[in-house]
């Protein structure tokens, strides 16, 4: 994974514990090819939304948690209806996992993967 934009809020709506963001996730591989980062699945990026580089939480850079650069080793495709949130998470190399998650609006969310 070479990158990690997002595109500019599509829209705000009440939410708890505050508003609720929605927005797109895009994930670069090889420095070229986009895909749509969706809570359930991956696509091609097709859209002409102007695309901004993610901006690393304080609490990852503070874990050090580092994704670009590293592959993607696997993906795991969870029961939608189950994990309604988010059901698609993409473990990295070094043992992180990324997800889309929407719980709250739309989010990024990188950690450690636990089995």
């Amino acid at each position: 994974m070479t990158n990690i934009f997002e595109t500019k809020v599509s829209h705000v709506q009440e939410g708890f514990p505050g508003p609720a963001s929605y927005f797109e996730i895009v994930i670069e591989i090889d420095n070229s090819d986009l895909f749509e980062l969706g809570a359930h699945s991956i696509k091609n990026w097709t859209k002409k939304d102007v695309l901004f580089p993610y901006e690393r939480s304080s609490w990852e850079v503070q874990n050090n948690f580092i994704v670009l650069g590293k592959k993607v080793t696997k993906v795991i495709q969870r029961d939608s209806e189950e994990y309604w949130d988010g059901s698609l998470t993409l473990i990295m190399e070094n043992n992180l996992i990324v997800e889309h998650q929407t719980a709250n609006g739309d989010q990024l969310f990188i950690g450690e993967y636990e089995e």
